[in-house]
């Protein structure tokens, strides 16, 4: 059956080798989810009816999404979500439930905190659309399906070394006005191509890098493949075009790191205030002094920076303060449904009016309804980026896209 778009190439997506792990402790409502997920085309799912089951459940085998019930008896779901953070291979996380939404965003903030991949919350009872840009939202972030294998943990990290940087792809996401829909940016997102796996998101390769000592091998290869790409969309297509990169804490080790970025972007005769790097808040720089250092001699060569993933960190005004920021990235879960919440609404009008009094653009970041998109203009928010407006492509599409017309009031058509 199968449906949807896929997130990377607007082709149909085969949902059926998804793995997925329901818990909760209503059988009505494993029943209907269990009728969502196979409309998809997934085949089927396991159930457990509390956290300590689920655990049972994952020691027996692996899973690629657990749909998790806050209120259950025994092990509830927050304390599920603390057990799940401590597995080596966790699956990404779900939230489903019917409790208040003030709730509902601690146990979101919880398994961000245990580090776990949070997908989201859905109400219950999920309907297909919600349920489909979850499946759709995790095949994006990088996780290969286990295909009946655990699949992560095929990945070792020799395999991956031996892979750089050749073997590095990238897709490109636009930013565009929240306004005009005009794309004013695309931010670089790296796969890895593997000889047998196929294409491997950044959710499971990355981490290796990092681990490994290579994610400035990584950075390297993005930059310069990256740029290029840049350099031939300004010439041909659009001249004002900015790229995003995303940069690793890791990589802010060495002062070298300054020349080496400037020397790549003279290569590709771009200025340097054409390329944006993106630091993920969760990942922000320690509490020394080279890190910063190196973040604002970028920045008054020129180079922008832009804190990601805005909201889900713990430190986020002193790092507002202490590095020179450009760009603010808000968090989708400061997004998503803040049409229909109340607080998030309001935290997401604060986070739109602070950055502006400290005279930094903002992006909201996984736009993906008209009314999601219609609130964040109506705050004043400067760009959106989300499935709603386009998906990430590769370059050759993107090529295209950007010399035809988009939308940017609705759904981009595939």
């Amino acid at each position: 059956m199968g449906g949807g778009t896929a997130p990377t190439d607007g082709q149909p997506v085969d949902y059926s080798r998804l793995r997925i792990l329901i818990v909760d402790d209503d059988q009505l409502m494993i029943d209907l989810l269990g009728r969502v997920i196979r409309r998809l085309g997934v085949r089927g799912a396991m159930t457990a009816n509390d956290g300590a089951s689920g655990l049972v459940a994952l020691d027996e085998g692996t899973y690629d999404i657990a749909f998790c019930d806050i209120d259950m008896p025994g092990m509830d779901g927050v304390e599920f979500l603390r057990h799940l953070g401590s597995r080596p291979n966790p699956p990404a996380v779900v939230v489903i439930s019917s409790t208040a939404e003030v709730v509902v965003k601690t146990v979101e903030e919880i398994g961000l905190a245990h580090r776990l991949r949070v997908l989201g919350a859905l109400r219950k009872p999920a309907a297909v659309d919600d349920v489909r840009a979850v499946f759709d939202r995790f095949l994006d972030t990088g996780s290969s399906p286990t295909n009946g294998r655990s699949g992560n943990l095929e990945l070792h990290a020799d395999e991956v070394l031996s892979l750089l940087p050749d073997a590095v792809e990238l897709h490109y996401h636009p930013i565009h006005h929240s306004e005009t829909g005009a794309i004013r940016a695309v931010e670089a997102l790296a796969r890895l191509r593997h000889p047998t796996l196929g294409l491997i998101g950044p959710s499971i390769f990355v981490p290796i890098c990092e681990r490994n000592g290579a994610s400035t091998v990584l950075l390297r290869a993005v930059l310069h493949r990256g740029l290029a790409d840049l350099a031939r969309l300004r010439a041909e297509v659009e001249p004002s075009l900015h790229m995003a990169i995303n940069i690793s804490a890791d990589d802010l080790a060495s002062p070298d790191l300054v020349g080496e970025i400037s020397s790549v972007v003279a290569r590709a005769e771009l200025p340097l205030d054409a390329l944006t790097l993106e630091l993920t808040e969760t990942r922000i720089v320690r509490d020394t002094a080279v890190p910063v250092e190196i973040l604002t001699r970028l920045r008054v060569r020129g180079v922008q920076l832009a804190i990601d993933d805005y909201g889900t960190g713990f430190a986020s005004l002193k790092q507002l303060k202490r590095i020179p920021f450009t760009e603010l990235k808000i968090d989708r879960t400061f997004v998503s449904n803040a049409h229909r919440e109340p607080r998030t609404r309001e935290m997401l009008a604060s986070t739109i009016e602070l950055a502006h009094k400290l005279d930094l653009l903002t992006v909201a970041e996984g736009v993906e309804t008209v009314e999601e998109h219609t609130l964040v203009r109506e705050l004043g928010c400067d760009f959106v980026q989300g499935y709603l407006l386009s998906n990430p492509m590769p370059f050759e599409e993107l090529y295209d896209f950007l010399r035809g017309d988009y939308v940017a009031t609705g759904p981009r058509a595939t």
